[in-house]
């Protein structure tokens, strides 16, 4: 929580407050698109797909699909060349999942398999989406239901229920529940056959039904989760209340509800930004007779065109994004059957990097205590609409910590403003607000609500923790500090 010195004469927000009064200025942002080396060319006249992107621990990408017969169905991107993973997979690859010790899942049109960095193992059927739940679970959806994955190896039905048709999409609430997406209209359960159109909720026991489910001419192809626990589903057109949806519609718990005027043609996948933003990959337009563009984000209340893919000089495939990869720096990986990404050529794979980025990188250096080398780590990027969240460690115990906030920064050896600063120790932001805790366990989680507020965009803040080190009686017997962070603030 911040504390009330970061409130602002302005008005009763943050400080951040103080810089948007008398000013209407806002930054104009969007995507710019690069290429991925060659990209995973297209080979005429057979119809070749990326239909998966998802990033590894070590910042590889990794792409599943189907390929050309020269290239494994999965292929692994290091930065600089595309390679096999593993051999690649004789099966179209219809889905991945990177786990955090650094495996990978992928569902295929023959099987599920675990890559463990040397070997695979069939670990499940065929199936079509994959999803982690928070307790670490590994969930499949294939032609029947949803599958868990046993820890010890094997798999069953999750809740024993019996879909009447394929599971095509998964994703996972705040809350934890599990959403089902598909073409189905209903299942047989524990308790009988439950009627439901193409959506359903696992609960951590039981399936449920939500509401009048969603019927739709496709299904719910793609499914994403908001921060506030509302749903979205997409696919081509649905039938909700009495009139027909084009494209996506959010559940907030109750009933469905439409977004802008929708996107018309189909939505293949869905994911949400860090932001709370929700991006949109297929194939559409914007509005009843609008353009194509394939790429779409919702802003809250409205959606806008992100880029357009199109046609490569050497093929006649549907045009469409059926992939979408977020990374750690916040960029978008997207995959699908292209030729052409902003009229960049980029067979089938792209990179989408936002002209406003977010940015947090460490300044200075932070110096040695009795709990060792303090340090200010980013643990997220500085989005605007998000909370940026950094980590101190190395703080001896006991510890009063003071955060320090600030707009410029400054180099000050810490012994000249505390008697007890220690050598190589320094301040390093004037301070705008300060707030005071106390570490637990040598370690302080801080955090800094970000508004969303376009005027914001480039805006640079500093951060740096003090560290006053405690004796018995409450005194300080030293004062240690951290490097400070520079952070800028942006928008997709």
């Amino acid at each position: 929580m911040l504390s009330k010195s970061w409130l602002s004469a302005c008005s009763s927000v943050s400080i951040f407050s103080a810089l948007l009064c008398g000013t209407n200025l806002a930054a104009q942002c969007g995507p710019v698109a690069s290429a991925l080396g060659n990209g995973l060319p297209i080979a005429a006249p057979f119809r070749t797909a990326v239909n998966s992107i998802v990033q590894m621990p070590n910042g590889d990408l990794i792409a599943g699909g189907l390929l050309p017969h020269n290239y494994g169905n999965l292929q692994r991107w290091n930065g600089t060349i595309w390679t096999d993973v593993g051999g690649g997979r004789p099966y179209s690859v219809r889905d991945a999942l990177a786990l955090p010790g650094g495996d990978l899942i992928v569902t295929t049109t023959g099987s599920t398999d675990r890559w463990n960095g040397t070997s695979w193992s069939t670990v499940g059927y065929p199936g079509h989406c994959l999803a982690l739940r928070a307790n670490g679970e590994v969930v499949y959806g294939d032609d029947q239901g949803v599958v868990r994955l046993l820890p010890g190896g094997g798999y069953w039905l999750l809740g024993g229920a019996v879909f009447s048709g394929p599971i095509t999409a998964l994703t996972v609430l705040a809350n934890g529940d599990l959403i089902a997406g598909g073409t189905f209209t209903g299942f047989h359960g524990p308790a009988g056959w439950v009627a439901t159109s193409n959506v359903a909720r696992w609960n951590g026991s039981t399936w449920q039904v939500l509401g009048p489910g969603a019927p739709g001419l496709t299904g719910v192809q793609a499914l994403t989760s908001l921060p506030n626990g509302d749903l979205v589903i997409g696919g081509w057109m649905f039938l909700l209340g009495g009139r027909n949806v084009p494209g996506v519609a959010r559940w907030d718990g109750t009933a469905w509800q439409e977004m802008g005027s929708g996107l018309a043609g189909m939505v293949h996948r869905l994911t949400t930004l860090p932001n709370g933003d929700v991006m949109a990959g297929g194939a559409f337009g914007l509005g009843s007779g609008g353009p194509t563009f394939g790429l779409a984000r919702w802003n809250g209340s409205a959606w806008l065109p992100m880029g357009s893919v199109g046609q490569g000089p050497s093929s006649s495939n549907e045009v469409a994004v059926y992939a979408l990869g977020q990374l750690a720096n916040g960029d978008l990986a997207i995959g699908g059957s292209f030729g052409t990404t902003n009229g960049l050529a980029s067979p089938n794979v792209a990179l989408l990097s936002s002209t406003c980025p977010a940015l947090a990188s460490p300044v200075g250096a932070g110096c040695q205590g009795t709990g060792g080398l303090n340090e200010l780590l980013a643990e997220s990027q500085p989005w605007i609409g998000t909370t940026f969240r950094s980590r101190a460690s190395g703080l001896a115990a006991p510890t009063l910590a003071v955060t320090v906030l600030g707009f410029a920064p400054m180099a000050v050896p810490l012994a000249q403003l505390l008697p007890q600063g220690l050598p190589g120790c320094a301040a390093l932001v004037q301070a705008t607000a300060v707030q005071f805790a106390v570490p637990a366990g040598g370690a302080l989680a801080l955090q800094v609500a970000l508004p969303y507020e376009p005027a914001l965009v480039g805006v640079t803040f500093h951060q740096q923790v003090i560290a006053g080190e405690l004796d018995m009686s409450g005194a300080i017997t030293a004062a240690t500090s951290t490097n400070a962070l520079r952070v800028t603030l942006g928008s997709y």
